[in-house]
Protein backbone atom coordinates (compact mmCIF):
# COMPACT_ATOMS: atom_id res chain seq x y z
CA UNK A 1 0.00 0.00 0.00
CA UNK A 2 2.86 2.38 0.83
CA UNK A 3 4.43 1.72 -2.57
CA UNK A 4 1.16 2.55 -4.30
CA UNK A 5 0.92 5.87 -2.43
CA UNK A 6 4.56 6.67 -3.32
CA UNK A 7 3.95 5.89 -6.99
CA UNK A 8 0.86 8.09 -7.08
CA UNK A 9 2.66 10.91 -5.25
CA UNK A 10 5.67 10.69 -7.61
CA UNK A 11 3.39 10.71 -10.65
CA UNK A 12 1.54 13.78 -9.43
CA UNK A 13 4.82 15.51 -8.56
CA UNK A 14 6.26 14.69 -11.98
CA UNK A 15 3.21 15.99 -13.85
CA UNK A 16 3.03 19.19 -11.82
CA UNK A 17 6.69 20.15 -11.89
CA UNK A 18 7.95 18.96 -15.27
CA UNK A 19 5.45 20.68 -17.53
CA UNK A 20 3.64 17.54 -18.62
CA UNK A 21 0.26 19.07 -17.90
CA UNK A 22 -2.34 20.20 -20.39
CA UNK A 23 -1.45 23.01 -22.75
CA UNK A 24 -3.63 25.22 -24.92
CA UNK A 25 -1.11 25.20 -27.79
CA UNK A 26 0.78 28.12 -29.27
CA UNK A 27 0.03 31.53 -27.85
CA UNK A 28 -0.59 33.59 -30.99
CA UNK A 29 0.07 37.31 -30.80
CA UNK A 30 0.35 39.85 -33.58
CA UNK A 31 4.10 40.04 -33.06
CA UNK A 32 4.67 36.27 -33.02
CA UNK A 33 3.20 34.73 -36.18
CA UNK A 34 5.17 31.94 -37.80
CA UNK A 35 4.98 30.86 -41.43
CA UNK A 36 3.37 27.60 -40.29
CA UNK A 37 0.52 29.48 -38.62
CA UNK A 38 0.08 31.69 -41.68
CA UNK A 39 0.19 28.74 -44.09
CA UNK A 40 -2.41 26.83 -42.07
CA UNK A 41 -4.72 29.84 -41.71
CA UNK A 42 -6.43 29.22 -45.03
CA UNK A 43 -7.67 26.09 -46.74
CA UNK A 44 -9.37 25.46 -50.07
CA UNK A 45 -11.97 22.77 -50.48
CA UNK A 46 -13.02 21.30 -53.83
CA UNK A 47 -16.80 20.97 -53.78
CA UNK A 48 -17.95 19.84 -57.25
CA UNK A 49 -18.87 21.25 -60.65
CA UNK A 50 -15.95 23.72 -60.60
CA UNK A 51 -17.02 25.11 -57.20
CA UNK A 52 -14.39 25.76 -54.54
CA UNK A 53 -14.58 27.16 -51.02
CA UNK A 54 -11.75 29.01 -49.27
CA UNK A 55 -12.05 29.28 -45.52
CA UNK A 56 -9.99 30.64 -42.65
CA UNK A 57 -9.03 34.02 -41.30
CA UNK A 58 -6.10 36.24 -40.47
CA UNK A 59 -5.06 35.45 -36.94
CA UNK A 60 -4.30 38.23 -34.48
CA UNK A 61 -7.03 40.65 -35.59
CA UNK A 62 -10.47 41.15 -34.12
CA UNK A 63 -13.40 39.96 -36.21
CA UNK A 64 -14.39 43.27 -37.81
CA UNK A 65 -10.81 44.03 -38.88
CA UNK A 66 -10.08 40.61 -40.38
CA UNK A 67 -12.95 40.50 -42.88
CA UNK A 68 -11.56 42.75 -45.67
CA UNK A 69 -8.00 41.39 -45.83
CA UNK A 70 -9.17 37.81 -45.30
CA UNK A 71 -11.66 38.00 -48.16
CA UNK A 72 -9.01 39.59 -50.39
CA UNK A 73 -6.43 36.87 -49.67
CA UNK A 74 -9.05 34.16 -50.21
CA UNK A 75 -10.03 35.68 -53.57
CA UNK A 76 -6.36 35.85 -54.61
CA UNK A 77 -5.78 32.21 -53.61
CA UNK A 78 -8.92 31.05 -55.41
CA UNK A 79 -8.02 33.09 -58.49
CA UNK A 80 -4.56 31.49 -58.62
CA UNK A 81 -6.17 28.06 -58.31
CA UNK A 82 -8.53 28.88 -61.19
CA UNK A 83 -5.65 30.01 -63.38
CA UNK A 84 -3.72 26.82 -62.62
CA UNK A 85 -6.77 24.77 -63.65
CA UNK A 86 -7.16 26.68 -66.93
CA UNK A 87 -10.17 28.85 -66.04
CA UNK A 88 -10.51 32.50 -67.07
CA UNK A 89 -13.42 33.72 -64.94
CA UNK A 90 -15.11 33.08 -61.62
CA UNK A 91 -18.15 34.26 -59.71
CA UNK A 92 -18.45 34.54 -55.94
CA UNK A 93 -21.41 32.51 -54.71
CA UNK A 94 -21.11 32.80 -50.94
CA UNK A 95 -23.65 34.05 -48.41
CA UNK A 96 -22.45 37.67 -48.25
CA UNK A 97 -21.40 38.40 -51.83
CA UNK A 98 -23.08 36.53 -54.65
CA UNK A 99 -22.35 37.51 -58.24
CA UNK A 100 -24.92 35.05 -59.59
CA UNK A 101 -27.70 36.93 -57.78
CA UNK A 102 -26.39 40.27 -59.02
CA UNK A 103 -23.69 41.52 -56.62
CA UNK A 104 -21.63 43.81 -58.91
CA UNK A 105 -18.32 43.31 -57.07
CA UNK A 106 -15.87 41.93 -59.63
CA UNK A 107 -12.49 43.33 -58.60
CA UNK A 108 -10.29 43.54 -55.51
CA UNK A 109 -10.67 47.32 -55.05
CA UNK A 110 -14.47 47.17 -55.03
CA UNK A 111 -14.35 44.17 -52.69
CA UNK A 112 -12.06 46.08 -50.34
CA UNK A 113 -14.35 49.11 -50.29
CA UNK A 114 -17.45 46.99 -49.67
CA UNK A 115 -15.93 44.86 -46.92
CA UNK A 116 -14.06 47.71 -45.23
CA UNK A 117 -16.91 50.24 -45.28
CA UNK A 118 -19.56 47.74 -44.17
CA UNK A 119 -17.34 45.57 -41.97
CA UNK A 120 -19.53 45.88 -38.87
CA UNK A 121 -22.69 44.80 -40.70
CA UNK A 122 -20.83 41.97 -42.47
CA UNK A 123 -19.30 40.88 -39.16
CA UNK A 124 -22.74 39.75 -37.99
CA UNK A 125 -22.77 37.19 -40.81
CA UNK A 126 -19.43 35.75 -39.69
CA UNK A 127 -20.05 35.10 -36.01
CA UNK A 128 -17.70 32.12 -36.03
CA UNK A 129 -13.97 32.54 -36.55
CA UNK A 130 -13.74 31.13 -40.08
CA UNK A 131 -14.66 33.38 -42.96
CA UNK A 132 -15.66 31.55 -46.12
CA UNK A 133 -15.57 32.55 -49.77
CA UNK A 134 -17.19 30.21 -52.26
CA UNK A 135 -16.64 30.58 -56.02
CA UNK A 136 -17.54 28.84 -59.25
CA UNK A 137 -15.06 28.86 -62.15
CA UNK A 138 -15.77 29.33 -65.86
CA UNK A 139 -13.64 28.81 -68.98
CA UNK A 140 -15.67 31.46 -70.83
CA UNK A 141 -17.61 34.49 -69.59
CA UNK A 142 -21.22 33.33 -69.06
CA UNK A 143 -22.48 36.90 -69.74
CA UNK A 144 -25.46 36.27 -67.44
CA UNK A 145 -24.14 37.96 -64.29
CA UNK A 146 -21.04 39.86 -63.12
CA UNK A 147 -17.85 37.74 -63.07
CA UNK A 148 -14.25 38.23 -61.98
CA UNK A 149 -11.46 38.15 -64.55
CA UNK A 150 -8.79 35.77 -63.22
CA UNK A 151 -5.90 37.43 -65.06
CA UNK A 152 -6.82 40.89 -63.76
CA UNK A 153 -7.34 39.55 -60.23
CA UNK A 154 -3.97 37.80 -60.20
CA UNK A 155 -2.23 41.00 -61.36
CA UNK A 156 -3.66 43.06 -58.49
CA UNK A 157 -1.28 43.63 -55.59
CA UNK A 158 -2.78 43.75 -52.11
CA UNK A 159 0.17 45.72 -50.73
CA UNK A 160 -1.30 49.03 -51.94
CA UNK A 161 -4.43 48.88 -49.82
CA UNK A 162 -4.50 51.02 -46.69
CA UNK A 163 -6.23 48.65 -44.30
CA UNK A 164 -5.96 50.47 -40.96
CA UNK A 165 -3.88 53.08 -39.24
CA UNK A 166 -3.06 50.69 -36.38
CA UNK A 167 0.60 49.73 -36.85
CA UNK A 168 0.30 46.31 -35.18
CA UNK A 169 -2.66 45.37 -37.36
CA UNK A 170 -0.82 46.47 -40.51
CA UNK A 171 2.29 44.49 -39.52
CA UNK A 172 0.13 41.44 -38.92
CA UNK A 173 -1.59 41.73 -42.31
CA UNK A 174 1.76 42.36 -44.03
CA UNK A 175 3.08 39.04 -42.69
CA UNK A 176 0.31 37.26 -44.59
CA UNK A 177 0.79 39.36 -47.73
CA UNK A 178 4.55 38.77 -47.66
CA UNK A 179 4.12 35.03 -47.11
CA UNK A 180 1.75 34.67 -50.06
CA UNK A 181 3.69 37.28 -52.09
CA UNK A 182 0.58 39.43 -52.64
Amino acid sequence: MRNLIRIIALTIFTVLFTGCGASNGANITTNNLTNEIIMNSFKIEDNENNQYTASGYIKGLDNSKRIAPTKMIQIKKLSELGANKGFKYFAIIDKVFNNVTGTPIVDIETLFNATYEHRHAIQLTYLQEDIETKVIFFKENPNLFPVWNIKKTNETSLKNFNFWADTNDRKNIDKYLDFYQY
